[in-house]
């Protein structure tokens, strides 16, 4: 069960991640919040046109898919239809409904690919140490497997 929070900050913009559809792939399942603290994420399905997608589904080239996925603020938070903006990936998702069971879901269409993009991350970054300048800070990151992938900062 879900609750609505009465009383709660309304939340102007949330966002989550997803693993975008790479051809020859299975669709990621697994949303990341990307503020944890104030609501989480659960897809609800992947979609090509109005058929659900299975997890054993493998994308193919030239079709564009469709991530439903749940916003579930946590206690003390609250988003609100017309005021809070959803992205998921980057981009601005589309408001399908809620408060459903405290959730509100939303949907972003997404074109096949054949390239991989990470989408999911993490990163370290320190505080600032008295008496550093900026071009004392390492821009470059190196990536792990080079042949599959390179890291921009």
């Amino acid at each position: 069960m879900k609750v609505i929070w009465t009383n709660a900050e309304i939340l102007s913009e949330v966002y989550c991640t997803i693993g975008a559809p790479v051809v020859g792939e299975h669709p990621d399942r697994d949303p990341v919040s990307l503020d944890p603290e104030k609501y989480d994420v659960e897809l609800d399905s992947w979609k090509l046109l109005t058929t659900n997608l299975g997890e054993s589904y493998t994308f193919s080239e030239g079709k564009t898919y469709t991530a439903h996925i749940w916003f579930y603020p946590k206690h003390g938070y609250t988003c609100e239809k017309g005021t809070t903006k959803f992205y998921i990936n980057g981009k601005a998702a589309t408001f399908k409904g809620g408060p459903v069971q405290g959730g509100f879901i939303v949907c972003l269409d997404m074109p096949s690919s054949s390239e991989n993009t990470i989408t999911k991350a993490a990163a370290t970054i320190m505080e600032p140490t008295p008496g550093w300048r900026p071009q004392d800070v390492n821009e470059t990151i190196e990536s792990a497997d080079p042949s599959k992938y390179t890291v921009e900062v």
